[in-house]
């Protein structure tokens, strides 16, 4: 009964949160982010190894994709960190939980 216990409650309480706004949130997991996700991704990793191509024009594309990444990717994380400390300074009932009458652990 791992369910019941109450940090495991919790984690999955704490979990379901969504800690972006709508918009963004819709923005951020729409297909075409989530492809720009992957060739970004990819181009980061290309860029931190170092690999070069014989090909100029290449290696400026994968550091401006990977630039472009990199800066959705702080831009994403600063909103959420941001939203995250707003929701929990001024919206606190969204990470209560709330203990069941019928749980036995939390009424003993």
């Amino acid at each position: 009964q791992l369910k019941n216990l109450p940090f495991v409650k919790g984690f999955i309480k704490a979990y379901n949160i969504d800690i972006l706004p709508k918009k963004i949130s819709f923005y951020y997991r729409s297909i075409y982010n989530r492809i720009f996700r992957v060739i970004g991704g990819i181009s980061t990793a290309i860029v931190f190894s170092k690999i070069q191509f014989s090909f100029y024009f290449l290696d400026e594309l994968i550091m401006f994709l990977s630039l472009v990444f990199l800066i959705q990717l702080l831009i994403i994380n600063m909103i959420r960190f941001f939203y995250g400390l707003y929701l929990y300074i001024f919206k606190k009932e969204i990470f209560e939980v709330r203990n069941s009458p019928l749980d036995q652990a939390a009424t003993k």
